[in-house]
């Protein structure tokens, strides 16, 4: 389903009356409060609150918020340099619930990590069932590095580590050579170290031009395109995609991989949590892509002023299949 766009109080009219389970993530950023204080007319009966203990006291301030809303709520540790311990804990959280009827499940991707998102619908493949539905709901930033210029925005400083994202390993073969694809943001020195760590021989960037969140941030993003792309030359092979339409991004990832059938693909989700979950469906029906994700050393807590908008849509590909495994 194309996600779509609506006032932030209209969130109560675009839900079921009735959320079996809401799952949020508590972060520095104040956006993560914008979806779960914005549930007034909808009951939720059971709701999970990640918090990043290795994260600032923002995080921590902010999950008192939310998890004064839903009383009874269950506070789950996530950690940005422990993804074991972050899958561990989201297993434990999250094992199957005794509710006879469908359930209606209501996730709030918007401060998630990538890498974060990416284990967590892992994690939730495992445990829905097919007549389950599960909806997404991203508020998405009005302004990125609030107060620089555009030239001087910035997100996050330094890379302490590139990894692997647990659940997709993909099947790397020593005989193949590296296909590298890169969903472009506004982070070029992070996306830079990652790059040069991995060395492909192919690089395909994307541009997120197709539907962008807002068109006026698409300026900035074009820039930091040119910024890394000037960097690696030859080797890149440009494309198109969407920030804002997960089931675009699935396709055009897609056909990029199909380009390169005789590569070892790896992909390196660095845009929106939209596009972000493209990936991983990709990731999740393709066992020979790898996912990777490249830890920084520090975040820019002015990072964004959230939307007064948010983004909806239900995600039916992410349905249990009996083969799949954490």
């Amino acid at each position: 389903m194309k996600p779509t766009k609506h006032p932030l109080s209209d969130l109560h009219a675009n839900l079921p009356a009735e959320i079996d389970l809401f799952i949020c993530c508590a972060s520095f950023e104040q956006r993560c409060t914008k979806i779960a204080n914005s549930l007034t007319s909808v009951t939720v009966r059971r709701a999970v609150v990640a918090e990043y203990r290795d994260g600032s006291m923002a995080s921590a301030k902010h999950a008192e918020v939310i998890l004064k809303k839903f009383p009874g709520a269950k506070r789950v540790d996530i950690f940005s340099s422990a993804p074991l311990r972050t899958l561990d804990n989201l297993v434990n959280a999250l094992s199957p619930q005794d509710v006879e009827t469908p359930r209606h499940i209501a996730v709030d991707i918007s401060t998630f990590t990538r890498e974060a998102l990416l284990i967590l619908l892992r994690v939730l493949r495992r445990t829905l069932r097919p007549d389950d539905h599960i909806h997404c709901l991203y508020v998405g930033a009005k302004q990125y590095s609030i107060g620089d210029s555009e030239e001087k925005t910035w997100l996050t400083h330094g890379v302490r580590e590139v990894r692997s994202i647990l659940g997709y390993p993909g099947r790397l073969l020593p005989s193949r050579q590296t296909h590298l694809i890169v969903l472009v943001g506004y982070e070029d020195e992070r996306a830079n170290e990652l790059i040069s760590s991995i060395e492909p021989s192919v690089l395909s960037l994307g541009l997120g031009s197709i539907d962008p969140i807002r068109p006026e941030l698409a300026t900035t993003n074009r820039l930091f395109y040119q910024k890394i792309a000037s960097v690696f030359g030859q080797i890149v092979r440009r494309f198109e995609f969407s920030p804002s339409d997960h089931l675009v991004t699935r396709d055009a990832i897609g056909e990029q991989v199909q380009q390169h059938r005789s590569y070892n693909t790896i992909v390196a989700p660095m845009n929106t949590k939209i596009s972000t979950i493209g990936c991983g469906l990709v990731g999740l029906d393709n066992p020979d892509l790898q996912l990777c994700y490249a830890q920084p050393e520090i975040y820019n807590e002015r990072y964004a002023e959230p939307e007064d908008d948010y983004y909806s849509f239900e995600l039916s590909e992410l349905m249990i299949t009996m083969n799949d495994s954490v």
